[in-house]
Formats: structure tokens, C-alpha cells, sequence
């Protein structure tokens, strides 16, 4: 970046069968985070959907809260700031609260 920030792509280093996981958000304020072609290996890993949960947006917009739901109660919120929202692209900006690094997603619609 300009200001020297190097920015890596950590998705390059993941398995395959996580680069496929997809997002969808449901006008209902729900998601689910899925697997896709490339499924999880393993016995009992049959499940399309890794999380689930439900979503909002806040500061005018500008933010997308994530709640993951594990057997009906919200367990954690993040919040990540919208960089970059078209009908091919979406790319947020978050901060890891365990270390407090700061990260960028892009996420790309499946033809």
C-alpha cells in the first residue's frame, strides 16, 4: 500500500477445500458460511453449512455485523468495515481482537 503496509494473501496458504467456502447473506438478516466444491475431508464433515448466524449493518451502512449462532444463541459479533461493495466484489476490513492486527477479506461472486 501506500503508506508501506504490506498486504498478504493468507487465502493462497489455506487448503483447498476452504478456498471455496462461500458466504450467503439472506434478506432475512441470516447467513451461512458454506462449503462448496471442495468439501472438508474427513468422515462426518458432510455438512454444506460451516456457520451460521445472523447479520446487520450499522454506521450509515458503512459496516457489516456478523453474529455467529451455535444451537440458537448468538456466541460472538464482529463487525467488519466495508471497503468495497459491488455485484462481483465485496472486501471488509477487520481487526482481530486476539492480537489486534488489522485484516482485509475480499470475497469474489462464483460465476
Amino acid at each position: 500500500m501506500a503508506d508501506g503496509t504490506i498486504i498478504a494473501d493468507s487465502y493462497s496458504t489455506f487448503p483447498v477445500y476452504q478456498q471455496d467456502d462461500y458466504f450467503l447473506f439472506l434478506s432475512d438478516r441470516t447467513f451461512t458460511v458454506n462449503d462448496n466444491v471442495n468439501r472438508i475431508p474427513g468422515p462426518g464433515t458432510n455438512s454444506i453449512i460451516l456457520q451460521s448466524g445472523t447479520w446487520s449493518m450499522s454506521n450509515g451502512d458503512s459496516y457489516v455485523n456478523i453474529t455467529n449462532v451455535v444451537q440458537g444463541n448468538p456466541v460472538l459479533t464482529r463487525s467488519q468495515k466495508i471497503l468495497e461493495l459491488s455485484a462481483t466484489t465485496m472486501r471488509w476490513e477487520w481487526t482481530d481482537i486476539s492480537t489486534g492486527n488489522i485484516h482485509w477479506t475480499t470475497y469474489t461472486a462464483i460465476p
